[in-house]
């Protein structure tokens, strides 16, 4: 693991240390962008099943966080649905269209989310419908 990655480990602990008590929309949304976080940094690294309930309570807290700021906890739970696909194959292309194109309309509304990890993302998923064609 590379000095950042280590880095932002422990950032991530420290702050779900910090949020885990915290039940109100703000904390919600910045608990689900700390999952999403972690979802990035253990690609190839955590089981499929730790990575399945990490993805599945980022999407809870980031649809709780959308009373908070909506635009950021739908991109959110978008992102952590689309990992919830690698974990859970096989998904159905109609399933990732319609991810792709919920991700690219909101994208497409909100350009301040628009960011690596998104670029990412619909890499990613286009990538994914292109093996299945």
């Amino acid at each position: 693991m590379d000095r950042v990655t280590r880095l932002l480990m422990i950032i991530y602990r420290d702050l779900t240390v910090v949020l885990a008590p915290s039940d109100n929309s703000q904390a919600s949304l910045l608990r689900a962008q700390v999952r999403l976080l972690e979802l990035f940094l253990t690609r190839g690294k955590a089981s499929d099943e730790d990575r399945r309930i990490l993805a599945r309570n980022c999407r809870v807290d980031a649809k709780k966080g959308e009373s908070f700021q909506p635009a950021t906890g739908r991109y959110v739970g978008l992102a952590a649905r689309f990992f919830e696909f690698q974990v859970t194959p096989p998904v159905s292309s109609p399933d990732l269209r319609a991810l792709q194109r919920k991700l690219g309309t909101l994208l497409r509304k909100h350009p301040e989310l628009k960011s690596d990890q998104s670029d990412y993302i619909e890499r990613e998923i286009m990538s994914a419908l292109e093996r299945e064609d």
